[in-house]
């Protein structure tokens, strides 16, 4: 039985898939294609249906039907030759010495390299009919989201309902060729959002291990800029943060905040005049705001993962979050002189009042010494603002306690008392700057 005919082919196709619906909830619920892998490597350890499978027992009398008779052989041979060995503490001995001898032998070999090219043909044919079927599914969604509004994009890019419960799609090297040429600016931007709606259903892993990996990065990084494109980038980069190793997630994040820097020097953003207000409803606002929580979500759970990895890993992650606020955007002489620019610490200020990340990173030994010799080292600038604005928040409240004037010139004070009073859903409220929650 070494060789399999086409109806073995079809028959193991069919037990495969019935395998793998069987075992659907166990890897469904892997975070990632390798984590998928072990668990179907140690499945016989973890799963006591494991020997009631069809599957399995067509591949065991599969083998006892190949090697049988080899196995028969090698075993009369050895306890012809040496008869200890089929009795008492030799009798491991014997196990092992015709295991050995069975796996050296030209039948071992002949049955492994046929089992091997059936089985290749059984997956490949299953997974071209599950590319077909995803496909058609591709269709019918291209042709629902054509008769929607254009502006219709997810909102909550970094939730976990619109990231990380996505099913995985096979996905190969030539495919991901092809999604990255098309992610290129110079394409229509119709074509860039169908690649990236593609690039989200494929398994993370897949994509950051493709040869076409480097040029994607760019041209994901540069559809942050675009309006009708970020979203859709960020929703693939909150599946990497919640599925791939260190090293890759410190990649993504330093390229996230190289590119939120970026925007903040070419918008050259401010508070309006005489105010301590932000509009997020305003586009470049709101984008800005999805970008710097997705990277919020990441600090807050970094912490978790990184003592497992070496220190320049997580000196990445930090030097690239301080380096990003302590970016300064100094305005024009054509400017007012009481407008004041807006900074990526101002949004990190709105979206984690009380600085949890910063909170997280100093709760362990092993961060907090990377973190202050950074502080000292590169970025004191930080450490001087934060008691700068502790100061001025002090004072400010300490005015508008003793404020002694008419209701209406006391709302006028406590408007320009700090930089954390913000416009949020309609909503007006002080918020805590950054550098005081540091504090």
């Amino acid at each position: 039985m070494s060789q399999l005919s086409a109806e073995d082919e079809a028959e193991l196709q069919s037990l495969l898939k019935q395998l793998l619906r069987s075992i659907n909830d166990k890897i469904s619920d892997a975070p990632s294609t390798e984590c998928a892998e072990e668990i179907l490597l140690h499945l016989e350890e973890t799963d006591k249906n494991f020997h009631n499978y069809e599957f399995v027992k067509y591949l065991r009398q599969y083998v006892e039907s190949s090697l049988g008779s080899v196995v028969e052989e090698e075993t009369k041979n050895l306890t012809r030759r040496d008869g200890q060995h089929a009795i008492g503490s030799g009798h491991d001995t014997l196990i092992h010495a015709v295991t050995q001898r069975t796996r050296d032998s030209a039948e071992y070999q002949q049955m492994m390299q046929t089992l091997k090219n059936t089985m290749t043909i059984v997956v490949e044919s299953l997974i071209n009919k599950f590319e077909e079927d995803q496909m058609r599914k591709e269709e019918m969604h291209r042709n629902k989201q054509h008769n929607q509004s254009n502006n219709q994009y997810i909102d909550n890019c970094s939730d976990s309902d619109s990231s990380f419960n996505q099913s995985y799609a096979f996905i190969r090297q030539e495919q991901l060729q092809a999604l990255a040429e098309k992610l290129d600016s110079s394409r229509p931007k119709e074509v860039r959002w169908e690649a990236l709606q593609a690039l989200c259903c494929a398994p993370p892993s897949d994509v950051l291990s493709c040869e076409s990996w480097s040029s994607l990065r760019r041209n994901l990084c540069a559809a942050l800029t675009d309006p009708g494109l970020s979203d859709n980038v960020l929703q693939f980069f909150a599946k990497i943060f919640s599925s791939s190793p260190l090293n890759v997630t410190r990649e993504i994040y330093t390229s996230l905040a190289k590119s939120v820097e970026s925007s903040f020097l070419s918008h050259k953003l401010s508070f309006p005049t005489g105010s301590a207000a932000i509009d997020i409803n305003r586009p470049e606002i709101s984008r800005l705001l999805k970008q710097i929580r997705l990277m919020n979500d990441f600090q807050k759970e970094v912490t978790t993962f990184w003592i497992r990895h070496p220190e320049k890993y997580m000196e990445g992650v930090i030097e690239s979050t301080f380096s990003l606020l302590s970016f300064h955007h100094e305005h024009g002489s054509a400017s007012p002189v009481t407008e004041k620019a807006l900074e990526p610490i101002h949004l990190l200020a709105l979206l984690d009042i009380k600085a949890t990340w910063f909170k997280k990173w100093m709760h362990g030994y092993y961060s907090r010494t990377v973190v202050l010799r950074l502080l000292e080292r590169k970025y004191k600038s930080l450490i001087v603002a934060a008691l700068q604005q502790c100061i001025h928040y002090s004072e400010s409240c300490e005015r508008f306690t003793n404020e002694t004037t008419d209701p209406q010139s006391a709302e006028q004070q406590s408007t320009g008392t700090s930089i954390g009073l913000c416009t949020f859903s309609g909503i007006s409220e002080y918020q805590f700057p950054l550098s005081l929650s540091l504090w």
